[in-house]
């Protein structure tokens, strides 16, 4: 086995370094330590046990969010084809929209002064999944 020359490992004699060397030596030190360990740290602050009732809260705002999002993309199409159908037919699904966007407004409003409530979020996401479903429809059916 061969070994390996001393001057190709140099070592820092921390002694002889002037006293912003140091500084920046442990500086570069800590930054690095704390950019290696912090990772680790937040696992563990992760880790921390969460209650079944605030992961599920978290999932139906999410889920809200989507179909929001979903209702305000059909929104124009759905309109426009709205306006082309039999206005009969048209004032009905008109008035459908109409009372879903009211069953909405109370689930929001229901949710604004009970935020931990599940059951008011289970139905403002049923009532945002009908929209969306109805305005699909609408967009969807030739027979409209």
């Amino acid at each position: 086995m061969r070994a390996i020359p001393h001057k190709s490992l140099p070592l820092v004699d921390v002694s002889r370094l002037k006293p912003a060397s140091a500084a920046a030596i442990a500086a570069f030190a800590f930054t690095a330590c704390f950019y290696f360990l912090y990772p680790t740290l937040s696992r563990w602050e992760d880790s921390a046990p969460v209650p079944p009732e605030v992961v599920a809260l978290k999932e139906l705002k999410k889920a809200e969010w989507n179909y929001q999002q979903a209702i305000e993309a059909l929104k124009e199409v759905s309109q426009s084809k709205l306006e082309s159908l039999d206005p009969a037919l048209a004032r009905i699904l008109n008035d459908t929209l109409a009372t879903l966007d009211y069953s909405i407004n109370e689930c929001n409003d229901a949710a604004q002064k009970s935020p931990g409530d599940l059951l008011v979020h289970r139905y403002l996401l049923a009532a945002y999944q009908q929209k969306a479903e109805l305005m699909q429809n609408i967009i969807d059916s030739d027979s409209f």
